[in-house]
């Protein structure tokens, strides 16, 4: 303000100034709570699909179905689950899938694999895709062991007579995501 000022006008400056502050204040709360929301949906996103059909959705690409000329399907099931499951209330069934498919969930990502769905006390898991890799029968047959490996140490921990059957083929596939609405990474071919 040039001198001598009116009080009036100091006045009317360092309101202007505050409320630009405290706009400007709001503006990067605001600005950090969009970029705390975006994460939050981008890790509930590669949570469902993997990260590179995340990556070609975002770039605008309305069906996902790529051919792999080789991967690794792998299914388990919990043999005579349906007799078992009506010895228990439906919440404890829940219970035990639940702790049965998070201990399978954390050998998936141990072994690089990638979870396609589970239907019902069925698991169903893929090696070699969406990204190819020359080991996926081997690494398949590791993670199945280790599956195997799993559901005993749950069963011994709960006492349930729960076993695993598990099949595995390897063979071409398509993959990805169709539709519009409630996207799910899935396969389809003889393989599966």
């Amino acid at each position: 303000l040039p001198k001598p000022f009116a009080p009036a006008l100091l006045r009317a400056r360092i309101r202007a100034s505050l409320e630009n502050k405290l706009l400007r204040d709001r503006e990067r709360a605001m600005i950090e709570e969009l970029r705390i929301a975006k994460e939050r949906n981008e890790a509930l996103l590669l949570s469902i699909l993997p990260k590179a059909v995340v990556e070609r959705i975002n770039e605008g690409a309305g069906m996902v179905a790529d051919h792999i000329p080789e991967a690794t399907i792998v299914f388990a099931d919990i043999v005579n689950f349906t007799p078992f499951s009506g010895t228990l209330p439906p919440s404890e069934v829940v219970g035990v899938l639940n702790r049965i498919f998070s201990a399978f969930d954390r050998l998936v990502e141990q072994y690089g694999a990638e979870k396609i769905k589970t239907i019902g006390d069925g698991y169903m898991v893929a090696v070699g895709l969406p990204e190819p890799r020359e080991d996926h029968a081997e690494v398949a047959a590791r993670l199945s062991l280790a599956m195997l490996d799993s559901l005993a140490d749950i069963r011994d921990e709960i006492g349930a007579p729960i076993q695993l059957r598990i099949g595995i083929h390897t063979g071409p596939a398509v993959a990805g995501v169709i539709g519009e609405r409630k996207f799910a990474y899935d396969i389809w071919g003889t393989t599966v």
